[in-house]
């Protein structure tokens, strides 16, 4: 009897949580986007935001806190209280923060909690520049002219084109 007399405040703060839980959002839900207005993540944001402002039934607020490779709008969004009314638009930038910058404002892998994924960018331009790089350094050591070296690039380029798309339709 005891037992399920110390129960009884657990049920109840339950029962409240569950409710609480379904009025969820009460009020507006703001968006803390890490890039300037107009650009592309903006605009993912918006798109977002009127999705889930159609579901919701409430408003989402675009905010936009540029600065410090995004840094500046994770650590907004980490001072935030945890309530899901403050959510974070974050991009693969902000995981390298932690190896470019000596002291940040928030800890970065427990400070946030995942919802989804919303895009997928890839990052072939920067392997391929730095695969252009090694291959003009390839170049160099064999002596090759550079007229010779840019019509192989230019074919093996075609082909990773041609890969890349075949690639993409399946």
């Amino acid at each position: 009897m005891k037992r399920f007399i110390r129960l009884i405040p657990a049920l109840f703060a339950l029962a409240a949580l569950q409710a609480a839980a379904q009025n969820y959002p009460a009020r507006s839900i703001n968006l803390i986007v890490p890039f300037a207005a107009g650009g592309p993540s903006d605009a993912l944001a918006r798109v977002i935001g009127q999705a889930m402002s159609a579901t919701l039934g409430q408003q989402i607020a675009i905010d936009n806190v540029t600065g410090a490779g995004g840094t500046l709008a994770a650590a907004k969004g980490a001072q935030a209280r945890p309530d899901g009314y403050t959510l974070l638009l974050a991009h693969i930038g902000q995981s390298a923060s932690v190896t470019l910058y000596r002291k940040l404002q928030y800890d970065p892998v427990g400070a946030f909690d995942t919802i989804g994924l919303i895009a997928e960018v890839p990052m072939v331009i920067v392997c391929f520049i730095f695969w252009i790089g090694w291959h003009y350094l390839q170049m160099r050591m064999e002596n090759q002219t550079l007229e010779e070296e840019a019509r192989r690039l230019a074919q093996q380029s075609s082909d990773l084109q041609k890969a890349l798309q075949t690639e993409r339709l399946d």
